[in-house]
């Protein structure tokens, strides 16, 4: 999946679940690691056709496709900072632009929020 004119993406997170032990003989709480799982991300992107609305409908129709793809960090030449790979995908929440009479056509925006399985950070 490729997300063109992306402005913003915010809520990459990984987290994992600390789960308590509890055994009744200690006086301080002990942890174990449990399950790490990837928070939704929202991204924002100008509003150029429609593909991310369709496969947000698709979604909601019941047909859930999962896709993979990669949010890529730029630096001013174009050049490739760092790559975050995202695996298991699908959208749970499409935002439509604001519209203003008094605006200009190519300032509108969409937002798509992501379920995600997982993150690699390359």
């Amino acid at each position: 999946m490729q997300f063109e004119s992306c402005t913003s993406v915010t809520g990459l997170v990984l987290e994992t679940e600390k789960l308590l032990i509890d055994d009744g003989e200690q006086n301080a709480p002990k942890y174990r690691k449990g399950t790490t799982h990837a928070a939704d991300i929202e991204i924002t992107r100008r509003f150029v056709d429609t593909k991310l609305f369709q496969w947000f409908k698709e979604c909601r129709d019941g047909k859930v496709t999962q896709r993979s793809g990669s949010l890529i960090l730029l630096d001013d030449t174009g050049g490739e900072v760092v790559r975050f790979n995202l695996e298991g995908t699908w959208p749970i929440r499409w935002c439509g632009p604001s519209l203003d009479a008094d605006g200009i056509a190519h300032n509108v925006y969409e937002r798509l929020t992501l379920a995600i399985e997982a993150v690699e950070v390359n």
